[in-house]
């Protein structure tokens, strides 16, 4: 008797086989969903709109790039909670940058971020980018 080799995928003959050691790890940035908007809806309501559900909102990937005087500076690519304040991201960059919490600020979209509310409540989304800037610095130029 001869034993035919099968050409099939393991998906068209319905065989499963085990995951391999790179399969059965993830890594946090898997869960960064590129737009929260496109798959995190509320149920339509009486107007016919949708909008997003901030207890569903899935992390977002922030391009946070911290200013220097001379135009230069440093980005940082974070991966982030949107239901978390601004104090928060704060506390995070004060580990990437060394710049004490209470001398950084954030810009988004030509204005300040207010630390009492949370990034999704100031409309910050997945890969916005966001400028750090140092208080103690002086910058030739306006936000």
């Amino acid at each position: 008797m001869t034993m035919m080799k099968s050409y099939w995928s393991p998906a068209e003959t319905g065989e499963v086989s085990p995951a391999t050691d790179g399969q059965q790890g993830r890594n946090s940035s898997e869960d960064v969903h590129p737009d929260p908007g496109l798959d995190v809806r509320a149920a339509q309501g009486n107007q016919g709109t949708s909008a997003l559900i901030p207890e569903a909102l899935p992390n977002i990937r922030l391009l946070v790039n911290h200013e220097l005087p001379d135009g230069s500076g440093n980005e940082h690519n974070i991966t982030f909670d949107p239901r978390n304040t601004v104090s928060q991201l704060r506390a995070t960059m004060e580990a990437f940058s060394g710049i004490p919490q209470e001398n950084i600020f954030f810009i988004f979209k030509m204005k300040t971020l207010d630390d009492s509310l949370s990034l999704y409540a100031q409309d910050v989304g997945s890969w916005d980018c966001i400028t750090m800037r140092d208080t103690r610095q002086t910058y030739p130029y306006p936000y």
